[in-house]
């Protein structure tokens, strides 16, 4: 049984009730304080059978927190934001606003969220909880059309959620154009300033339970589209089990988008595997710092262009830097991956280093034109240091190294390495192409993903002249200028990751 819901110093046993009181009169501002217990949205503390209520604000809008028309409210359970169990527990498929639903009463100028657990589908005694569906939180998503950016939706002012556990099961919307890129059964998407802090994450049932059976890879699924002003997600736990990604966040020519996002984790503790989109940033700056990826999530970066996607801004960098995170991936997996269609000029202030990188490939750079290597600071990838990161594209690209410990992926097509006489890593992810080789030393080694090349029987070498070419099952994928005579292959400088 719920012990109070206060509005001022009145006490309600109704949210409904509350929410009409605190919004009823002149005051813009108002608190409801809800206190330990299970309530239920429609109509709160029902137990068994429902008790009509006479309210009409509950019959209209029997699940929302939100139809108050243009006021700044904030819902705060007890406890603290630190505890992770949540004593405050709202049941019964809560939806905090939409513009579909709520916007005829007035568009908030402000939501604040603190310390609630909302439940979807999860079994309390005396409580139901359906199975959510639609958006939990939709508020001013800009629309796109076959020109570009034609409009934006009535928005929110501010949205703030601190403490917020989402559990149990919910399908989510359906996203802008029914897909890619923005995705489908999408729980919350705003156009405005969102801060999310020590928000759980852990819902399931995407797509109704047919999104993994019919489609497990592609696009869907994720639990926040954002592309207002200013986007701050910090100490976060999203379990991506029941999504193809939990963050896509994006920006559009002429409206800036500043991300901060820190000292979160993302995680699967199901369903885990390789999807075809990460926490995706498109059209972003700002920072990602302290984060740990793990088990199939990565960093999608789409359409950055830094330097040239805010004309009107008065900071010219537009910088997005990438430091300091944790990155534990599956086997074939990526940390972060720069998609194509994007320039290697424009992307000179996207910065990634201080970053631990274990398993998988550190970085995976798509971008198609010749030429295309992006170059980054000091990371440390499977437990070794290097001074910087050197990552071709898909195209043949021709890479040179200095004298420092780097670690060298030449990615698709035949590049030309050149090592400069540093302790380097080649780095090989397929053996669909040949790269040429030049200084490779005893210091150096050959780095092989072990997910392609799964079989260290099939490896080995033949000299061509004064070079020595490497094979995979008799596919040649690197000559080694040089090095004809000089054994490689069974030795130490061959290494699998």
């Amino acid at each position: 049984m719920a012990q109070f819901i206060t509005t001022g110093s009145v006490n309600y046993n109704n949210l409904r009730l509350a929410i009409r009181a605190a919004t009823s009169g002149a005051l813009n501002n108002q608190t409801i304080d809800i206190g330990t217990g299970l309530y239920d949205i429609r109509s709160s503390d029902t137990v068994l059978t429902p008790i009509p209520n006479p309210d009409p604000l509950a019959l209209r809008n029997p699940n929302t927190f939100a139809r108050f028309g243009a006021k700044t409210l904030t819902f705060s359970g007890s406890g603290s934001s630190n505890d992770p169990t949540i004593s405050t527990i709202i049941t019964g498929n809560a939806r905090i606003y939409t513009n579909q639903s709520d916007r005829s009463s007035g568009v908030p100028v402000g939501i604040t969220i603190n310390r609630l657990r909302l439940s979807y589908g999860e079994v309390f005694t005396g409580y139901t909880s359906p199975n959510g569906s639609g958006y939990i939180l939709q508020s001013g998503v800009k629309q796109y059309g076959a020109g570009g950016l034609t409009g934006i939706t009535s928005r929110i002012g501010t949205v703030s959620l601190d403490g917020v556990t989402f559990a149990g099961v919910h399908t989510g919307a359906v996203g802008n154009n029914g897909g890619a890129p923005y995705g489908n059964y999408m729980d919350v998407a705003v156009g405005t300033s969102l801060t999310f802090n020590k928000i759980n994450v852990a819902l399931t049932g995407q797509g109704g339970g047919t999104y993994f059976a019919n489609n497990p890879t592609g696009y869907g699924s994720a639990f926040l589209l954002a592309n207002g002003p200013q986007i701050t997600v910090t100490n976060s736990t999203f379990d991506e089990a029941g999504y193809r990604n939990a963050l896509s966040l994006w920006g559009a020519s002429g409206f800036e988008t500043n991300v901060t996002i820190f000292k979160n984790t993302f995680t699967r503790t199901a369903n885990q595997g390789i999807r075809t989109a990460g926490e995706t940033l498109s059209r972003v700056k700002g920072s990602v710092t302290e984060n740990t990826f793990e088990q199939g999530a990565y960093l999608d970066l789409q359409n950055l262009d830094l330097p040239s996607t805010f004309p009107t801004d008065p900071d010219p960098t537009n910088g997005l830097g990438i430091a300091n995170n944790t990155f534990t991936l599956l086997n074939g997996g990526y940390g972060v991956v720069v998609r194509n269609g994007q320039s290697v000029t424009n992307l000179a202030n996207l910065v990634i280093e201080f970053n631990a990188f274990n398993g998988g490939l550190a970085v995976l750079n798509q971008i198609s034109t010749p030429n295309s290597v992006l170059t980054f600071g000091t990371n440390t990838v499977n437990g070794v240091a290097y001074v910087a990161l050197q990552v071709g594209g898909t195209g043949a690209d021709t890479i040179t190294g200095t004298s420092d410990k780097e670690w060298i992926a030449g990615g698709g097509g035949n590049d030309d390495i050149t090592t400069n006489g540093g302790d380097d890593a080649i780095v090989f992810s397929d053996f669909a192409s040949v790269d040429t080789v030049r200084g490779f030393s005893s210091s150096c080694t050959i780095q092989l993903e072990d997910a392609v090349f799964t079989t260290p029987g099939l490896l080995s070498q033949a000299n061509n002249g004064l070079d020595l070419d490497l094979f995979y099952n008799s596919n040649k994928f690197a000559t080694l200028v040089g090095l004809a005579g000089q054994n490689v292959v069974g030795t130490p400088q061959i290494v699998f990751f």
